[in-house]
């Protein structure tokens, strides 16, 4: 299950009404669009994943022009109830599920396409064995000395309480992943709360399998599970919190049995979630788009500074890629009132009408639809029967 989470300075939260399913490669497709590398992927115009993003940009999450500010993709594995995290229903599920590997191996594609698109360095915070991990685009100098990587019962006894104390057994690995997990990623939250070189991180992601270790080492009804879980679900109550101006997508994911065949492990890792298409260059990038231009300064000059009728901005967020975004104008008329003026065009330079014209349209169109319906309605009076004591009154006449 996939839940997206706004700013907390913006909205606490925000759902939709009712969740969509996708396929893996819906999904795919749909958090290419959430991270902005959606010019890798292809996206046909069937299909649940465009339903998705339309859901997205109507309820205004943020729009073509709008600026993403720090992202963060968190992944955690081993979850059998969601509710324990979000009441709320997710953004969508995805059918048939893969393994935790094969989101890590999408996660990890995705940010190398963000460094690709960006150019912005990619820094490793935190690995463990069994495929987890920190990743920060682009780094932050220092941030290394505020991460506890390695495991230790104390600092999380003494962080999450003697509630915790006795349950865990650094003897064993998957307890030790367990423990590494949890301080690196609360030590890394608390680092880039208080650090002011934050605002600086693009994009983050946390790959978290310990859950799943633990669900598969000891059981769903095991004291290291349970109390894994909720320790996993305090962290989360806080971090939106901590993080204010951070936008969160989380993806909650059921265990599944570990393929042991390595083919069979290497074919759904690669193939499960679909091919994209290889990054287009901004050569092609142009041929599509004529207008636009390398810079916002040669945006506009070229354009007159789209005409005095609205600012170059970035297209879909792309550097390189700066077009005429158009505003309305208001100029004050004769009588004292004011006149809207609204522009299209390359360069805003062609008056859009298209606002006059639907109103114009659906008034002739109600008109119409009045003037039918009054007609029938004197059709139908006139062809109802008059009454019995009508039809047999006799007209008397003068003489």
């Amino acid at each position: 299950m996939v839940y997206h989470i706004l700013p907390y300075n913006q909205v606490e939260k925000h759902y939709l009404q009712h969740s969509y399913s996708l396929k893996p490669e819906e999904a795919r497709q749909v958090l290419a669009h959430i991270m902005g590398v959606s010019r890798f992927h292809k996206l046909g115009f069937q299909g649940q994943a465009t339903k998705v993003i339309d859901a997205i940009e109507m309820a205004s999450l943020w729009g073509f022009w709008e600026e993403k500010k720090n992202h963060m993709l968190v992944t955690l594995a081993g979850i059998i109830d969601t509710k324990a995290f979000f009441t709320e229903h997710p953004l969508f599920m995805i059918k048939n599920s893969p393994s935790s590997e094969a989101y890590n191996h999408l996660v990890k594609h995705i940010l190398n396409q963000f460094h690709k698109l960006t150019g912005l360095p990619i820094e490793r915070l935190y690995a463990n064995i069994y495929g987890g991990g920190l990743f920060l685009i682009p780094s932050i100098i220092g941030i290394h000395d505020y991460i506890q990587h390695a495991p230790s019962l104390k600092l999380f006894e003494d962080k999450f309480g003697k509630e915790f104390s006795g349950i865990f057994n650094f003897q064993y690995k998957e307890d030790r992943c367990f423990l590494s997990e949890i301080l690196s990623l609360t030590s890394f939250i608390n680092a880039l709360s208080e650090n002011s070189r934050a605002s600086l991180s693009k994009l983050t992601t946390a790959h978290l399998t310990s859950l799943e270790i633990l669900y598969h080492h000891y059981g769903v009804d095991s004291q290291q599970y349970i109390y894994a879980v909720k320790a996993f679900s305090l962290v989360f109550n806080q971090i939106f919190k901590k993080l204010p101006d951070t936008t969160f997508t989380i993806m909650l994911l059921s265990p599944t049995m570990i393929l042991k065949d390595p083919l069979l492990r290497r074919a759904e890792i690669e193939d499960i979630f679909g091919n994209d298409s290889s990054a287009p260059a901004l050569k092609e990038l142009k041929s599509v788009l004529s207008h636009c231009y390398d810079t916002k300064t040669n945006c506009e000059n070229e354009t007159n500074y789209c005409s005095g009728h609205g600012s170059c901005e970035k297209y879909l967020g792309q550097e390189r890629c700066y077009t005429c975004r158009c505003f309305a104008t208001v100029a004050n008329t004769t009588g004292g009132g004011r006149k809207i003026s609204y522009w299209s065009g390359n360069s805003c330079e062609k008056k859009d009408i298209s606002s006059e014209f639907q109103m114009f349209f659906w008034i002739i169109f109600f008109f119409l639809i009045t003037l039918i319906w009054a007609i029938k309605l004197l059709y139908d009076v006139g062809n109802e029967e008059l009454g019995a004591v009508l039809m047999n009154m006799d007209i008397s006449k003068k003489i």
